[in-house]
C-alpha cells in the first residue's frame, strides 16, 4: 500500500537502531539533567530520642551539604516520625502523606551556595525507636531547588527523586 514491505529486515533494523539510539540520547540528558542535584544531600549531626526523663531535650541537629557546582534554592529539611516513603503513588499525595508516618518537624532556608554547608538546624526530637526496624538515625527528606530550577527530594534512604510535576507540591494543607 505504502511500498513499505513489513517482511524487509533493513526497515526493521533501522527502526531499532533509531529507538536504541533515542533510548541513550534520554537516559544521557536525565543523568546530565541530575548531576547538580545528587551532590547535595542533609547530614544529621546529632540527635537524641526517647522520652525525655532527666531533663535533658530530645533534638535532631541536622545540617544541609551541597558539594555540586551549582547553588541550590529553597531548602527544606523535614523530620519524620519512624515511618518508610511511599514508593509508588507520592506524586499525587500532599507533602503530608509522602511517608507511612507523620511529619514531625520542618525548617525551610532560602540559599545554599555551591561548596558550602548550612548552620545546624535544630528539629524536635522522636519517640522510642521502637518502630525503627533498624534505623540508626531519625528519617530525614530534603527538597530543594537546584540550580537549574528543577525540585527534588532526598528521601530518608538516600535516593533522589524528582519532585515535579508534583501535583500537591506547594499547595496548602487542607
Amino acid at each position: 500500500m505504502f511500498g513499505w514491505d513489513w517482511g524487509d529486515v533493513p526497515p526493521w533494523l533501522t527502526l531499532g537502531t533509531v529507538l536504541v539510539a533515542l533510548a541513550t540520547l534520554w537516559v544521557g540528558r536525565r543523568d546530565a539533567a541530575r548531576a547538580p542535584a545528587a551532590r547535595v544531600y542533609a547530614v544529621v549531626v546529632d540527635h537524641r530520642t526517647g522520652k525525655s526523663s532527666d531533663g535533658n531535650p530530645v533534638f535532631t541537629d541536622v545540617e544541609v551539604r551541597n558539594d555540586g557546582e551549582f547553588p541550590i534554592f529553597e531548602p527544606s529539611v523535614q523530620l519524620w516520625d519512624w515511618g518508610k516513603p511511599r514508593r509508588f503513588l507520592w506524586r499525587f499525595r500532599r507533602l503530608q502523606h509522602w511517608l507511612t508516618s507523620e511529619r514531625k518537624g520542618w525548617v525551610n532556608g532560602s540559599f545554599v551556595p555551591a561548596k558550602t554547608r548550612t548552620d545546624v538546624f535544630r528539629l524536635c526530637g522522636l519517640d522510642d525507636k521502637e518502630e525503627a526496624q533498624g534505623a540508626v538515625i531519625p528519617p530525614i527528606v530534603l527538597v530543594f531547588r537546584d540550580g537549574n530550577g528543577r525540585l527534588w527530594a532526598r528521601w530518608p534512604d538516600g535516593k533522589l527523586k524528582r519532585v515535579s510535576p508534583s501535583r500537591w507540591w506547594g499547595k496548602p494543607a487542607r
